[in-house]
């Protein structure tokens, strides 16, 4: 499912004409490093700093802007996994993952969109919160 995941993100990072709010975002992270700049209050850092090495590694281009979202977007079917197979049962594990490998919500945000990587930690911060929890009340009760 990570596969196919990874080619419906790209395939769509790669055939969608940009979108207006990529066309004004898309460019604040070009060279963010060399400037120096610590805060924009509109943006998160650490995503322009990570679009801006993405830059200076392929240049400048629409789909080099995408890469982080196609990327999170990817792992996050992972997450789920993880997730659905922790709090259920691996078929219902399975049966999410595909879920999401799919959703047309989920692939449309393989745009230039900070939300797939928000969606990815909030769901791995979950997951980490739900495994340490079952870990903790196993060892309170002496499991």
């Amino acid at each position: 499912m990570l596969i196919i995941g990874f080619i419906l993100r790209a395939l769509v990072a790669s055939h969608v004409a940009p979108l207006a709010d990529e066309m004004i975002h898309g460019v604040h992270s070009m060279d963010i490093i060399k400037a120096g700049v610590l805060n924009a209050q509109n943006q998160c850092q650490t995503w322009l700093y990570l679009k801006d090495i993405g830059y200076r590694i392929f240049g400048v281009h629409a789909l080099v802007s995408r890469w982080l979202s196609v990327v999170f977007g990817t792992l996050t079917i992972l997450v789920v996994y993880l997730l659905g197979k922790r709090l259920f049962n691996e078929k219902v594990a399975l049966l999410a993952s595909f879920f999401i490998t799919i959703s047309a919500y989920h692939i449309r945000y393989a745009l230039m969109e900070m939300d797939e990587a928000m969606i990815f930690f909030v769901l791995l911060s979950f997951f980490y919160f739900v495994r340490e929890t079952i870990l903790f009340n196993q060892f309170r009760s002496g499991e």
